[in-house]
Parts: C-alpha cells; structure tokens; sequence
C-alpha cells in the first residue's frame, strides 16, 4: 500500500474534518468543515487554495 500527497504540502493541521468532495473541470473542491471553509485544489500542479466567495 502506498500514501502520497496529492495537494497541498503534506501539512494534515490544514484539513479539520474534510466532509466533503467534489470534481468540477479539472478542479478538486473540499468542504473543510471545522475550518469553516472550502479549498479549491489542482491535482496537476497540487496547489491548494481557499476559495473566496464575493457579492
């Protein structure tokens, strides 16, 4: 069995019961519960982002 780090940079303190996922496009979203928030994540290049939301 293998694990590897897909996005972000291997930091498990960044994810706080990820409770959700989805694929739209080429783009991974992730509702990070605890966090409150949700990351938008590029599976090519493994960057991780918050996504901002604006009115």
């Amino acid at each position: 069995m293998e694990t590897r780090t897909v996005l972000g940079d291997g930091e498990p303190a960044k994810l706080n019961e990820p409770g959700g996922l989805a694929v739209h496009g080429e783009w991974l979203y992730i509702a990070d519960t605890n966090n409150h928030r949700i990351l938008k994540g590029d599976p090519v290049t493994g960057r991780l982002e918050e996504l901002v939301l604006r009115e």
